[in-house]
């Protein structure tokens, strides 16, 4: 037997129906104060989340300001330790250059107290200690200080600040939907209350209606009740800051890429990759996993050929760069990133109209307009790619010179990469190059991107290396040859002469020095031609040279400018490798003393292949011990030894041989001011560094003095 359950009020018949509508007004009400509490809730959380979110953007201010205090007085420790270093320099120098002038004693005192000065520095800044200062070379690592001091903790507090904000947005969003629920509980709860009112069949109809919309916010409002706000988690927050801090790392120097740089590009990638596996849509992670992609993808390509793994870094920028798109980052800097990973993956259709967005949000940006130029030149639209950089050379103008010149010099770079791997545009690649090399110069010294027509005629007589003598002069050193590579160990700077008799008096004359493709602005210089001359002389120094610093190893090339028409174009370059690069070797200052009558013998021992030379003359005895390589003949050690037979002073006999000897070996007049040096030292002992050796030189009392030159 079957039975049946059916809710029976006990009302009479015609009273059942309004029975019913009164308990599901009721049942509604309750629902709609359950509705209501969970409105408030959101709205709170979501004024909470505003509240946490705006005290981490306020701390985030603070800590972008501190970050900056903090660099900057690091930064000036730095530079005041590097001044105290070269006033204690030039106190030594000085001393030595005149030891018996009166102020001698003052000035070595002077020199002791710089140097305790600088010492005491090297405790207060991280710049002047490691991992960031290196002893072995005396640099600092400005590139790592800034990775691990300024971005990375910038970066993280940024992105919790942005990922709370994200939260109350989201509790704002569920707080606007409750109001939406309550309103349909409203329209439902009006239903029942007119259909109470009426007869049948408009009773049925509004008390159907009435409970299906009450069904729907019932519904609604349980799902959004029992569901969890996605959050980011805070170790792929922490994972993106620290991919962006190892990119900044990798990406320092764009015209390198050593295989150091290459693991830094994959941590930072990694990196990325571990913050999208705690949180798969997390844009903040795409967008730093693509940066790192496409920076690797073009540096692999124009520095070490176009290959399958920049090709697929590059891809793989592309997909990161449309799924931070798809959440809603729609930046300038992104758009133009998706371009430039659609160019390198071959669409140039869609590379266009990516940089295209990317100009309406940034129609000042100089880069932007030369990377669509670039763009737009390969296409094949030489009008359009031309108009594109007369107007990123007009941006580049109203913005900040320095940021705007920076960013032209690394364009300028890509477009001598993309003229060797595009032969067919390259003309008109290096072309657009050199405008926008010459319109820097112009925008430099006359603040408008015009260029003469008519260029002057000038010559180059000469190149040549400068060095740092020990008395901390500047001093010519070695001639440089165009075209091929220049190994002296000592140059710190270059000087270039001039000669013409068709440049104006007054006229601005620039050099402008690129290493590895990109401009050292440490190089450039502006003055103006020497009037009534026709000769020009420009010194290439920085402060890093007048500090003592050698070049760098490179490719470098110079160009020289007249009122920014280039006149001039010289290149060369400088191995790794430059020293010892004395005039003569080991063995060929034993032949040319033993053609001097000297007794000399050869032998073998553990310090290598020894070729012993002695004289005896003057009351003094002379001795040569010349060490090196058996196998490679690289030098080991010259040490070269001047004692007397009695008590009498060996000075004298020892400066005429050590000058000798040095003239020999460094050349007259950088031998000449070594033996001035020597000289001042007396037996006090001290080192120099010259032609990629150590020199050094002591004594033993009046009767015997010593020299020895090591790599």
């Amino acid at each position: 037997m079957r039975t049946r359950f059916a809710l029976r009020l006990p009302f009479a018949p015609e009273d059942r129906a309004k029975a019913y509508s009164g308990l599901a007004l009721a049942l509604l009400t309750v629902l709609a104060t359950m509705v209501a509490g969970l409105q408030t809730d959101a709205s709170s959380n979501a004024q909470r989340g505003k509240r946490i979110a705006d005290r981490q953007a306020i701390e985030a201010a603070e800590l972008r300001g501190q970050v900056e205090l903090q660099s900057g007085t690091q930064y000036a420790i730095w530079e005041r330790w590097y001044e105290q270093v070269q006033r204690q320099s030039a106190s030594t120098e000085a001393a030595q250059a005149n030891p018996d002038d009166p102020r001698a004693p003052v000035l070595n005192t002077l020199s002791a107290a710089d140097r305790q000065i600088a010492d005491w520095m090297t405790t207060q800044s991280v710049l002047l200690q490691p991992p960031y200062y290196d002893p072995t070379t005396t640099r600092s690592d400005f590139t790592a200080y800034n990775a691990d001091y300024n971005v990375r903790p910038t970066v993280l507090a940024e992105l919790r600040q942005k990922a709370e904000n994200a939260v109350a947005v989201k509790w704002d969003g569920r707080s606007s939907d409750y109001i939406t629920i309550l309103t349909i509980v409203a329209v439902a709860l009006f239903f029942f209350g007119l259909g109470s009112q009426l007869r049948r069949p408009a009773r049925s109809v509004l008390a159907i209606a009435g409970a299906g919309l009450g069904l729907v916010a019932l519904a609604w409002a349980g799902a959004l009740s029992v569901a969890q706000l996605p959050r980011v988690p805070d170790q792929a927050i922490r994972d993106v800051a620290e991919s962006t801090a190892l990119f900044s790392v990798a990406r320092a120097r764009p015209n390198e890429l050593t295989d150091a740089e290459k693991a830094t590009f994959d941590r930072a990638i990694a990196t990325a990759d571990h913050a999208l596996s705690l949180d798969g849509t997390y844009a903040e992670a795409f967008e730093a996993r693509a940066k790192a992609r496409i920076g690797y993808s073009e540096q692999l390509r124009f520095l070490e050929g176009r290959s399958s793994k920049a090709d697929e870094l590059a891809g793989g920028a592309l997909s990161d760069y449309q799924a931070t798109l798809e959440a809603d980052d729609t930046s300038y800097v992104t758009w133009a990133n998706l371009g430039w990973a659609s160019f390198l993956q071959g669409d140039l259709p869609a590379a266009l109209s990516a940089v295209d967005r990317s100009l309406e949000l940034a129609p000042t940006s100089a880069s932007l307009w030369v990377e669509r130029a670039s763009i737009r030149a390969i296409a094949g639209d030489q009008t359009g790619a031309w108009a594109d950089v007369e107007a990123g050379l007009r941006a580049s103008v109203e913005t900040a010179q320095d940021s705007g010149q920076y960013g032209l010099a690394v364009s300028r770079f890509y477009l001598v990469q993309l003229a060797e791997e595009q032969p067919a545009h390259a003309e008109q690649l290096l072309a657009m190059e050199r405008r926008i090399a010459e319109a820097s110069v112009a925008v430099t010294v006359h603040g408008t991107p015009v260029v003469p027509a008519d260029v002057p005629a000038v010559d180059v007589p000469s190149l040549v290396t400068l060095r740092i003598a020990p008395d901390g002069s500047v001093r010519e050193s070695q001639p440089v040859a165009a075209g091929a590579p220049s190994g002296d160990p000592d140059a710190v700077g270059y000087r270039l002469r001039l000669h013409s008799s068709d440049v104006r008096d007054g006229s601005m004359l620039s050099a402008r020095l690129t290493l590895n493709g990109i401009e050292d602005a440490g190089y450039s210089t502006d003055v103006p031609w020497p009037a009534g001359k026709t000769e020009a002389t420009v010194d290439l120094l920085t402060p890093f040279g007048k500090a003592h610093y050698a070049v760098d190893p490179g490719a470098y090339e110079l160009q020289v400018y007249v009122e920014g028409a280039t006149v001039a174009t010289l290149s060369w370059s400088v191995p790794a490798e430059r020293g010892p690069a004395l005039v003569l070797t080991a063995s060929q200052v034993a032949e040319q003393l033993k053609g001097l009558s000297w007794r000399c013998t050869r032998a073998t021992n553990a310090e290598g292949l020894v070729d012993r030379c002695d004289a005896h003359g003057r009351g003094a005895q002379f001795t040569a011990v010349l060490t090196q390589n058996p196998q490679t003949g690289a030098l080991v050690q010259m040490q070269f030894v001047a004692t007397s037979d009695d008590e009498t002073p060996v000075l004298g006999n020892a400066q005429g041989f050590f000058k000798y000897m040095l003239e020999q070996l460094f050349g007259t007049e950088q031998g000449d001011d070594l033996m001035t040096w020597v000289a001042e030292r007396g037996p006090e002992f001290g080192q120099i560094r010259a032609r990629g050796t150590w020199l050094q030189s002591a004594g033993e009392g009046e009767t015997k003095r010593w020299m020895t030159i090591l790599p």
